[in-house]
């Protein structure tokens, strides 16, 4: 089951997979070394993608979890000021 597309707003089960999504690369990035194909390669193995049999399908998982990187530094900025510390 995965996040419903058709729909106009989302549901409950779409913000679980979605924070299950970003939990899951935060705990990615604490790993020493890694590269954006590492975390892909990782999460694919834990069951969070699908399938990655094509070029465009790997390709999306790259875009996806980079996508994510981007909002998790926006999250973490906005800590960062609101602490004073910028």
């Amino acid at each position: 089951m995965g996040i419903h597309s058709n729909a106009t707003y989302p549901c409950g089960h779409d913000i679980t997979i979605s924070f299950q999504f970003l939990t899951a690369v935060v705990l990615e990035l604490k790993r020493k070394e890694i590269a954006l194909v590492d975390i892909v390669d990782t999460m694919y193995n834990k069951g969070l993608f699908c399938q990655l049999e094509t070029d465009y399908e790997r390709s999306r998982a790259h875009q996806l979890v980079f996508a994510a990187f981007g909002w998790i530094s926006i999250l973490k900025e906005h800590q960062i000021v609101n602490r004073g510390y910028s």
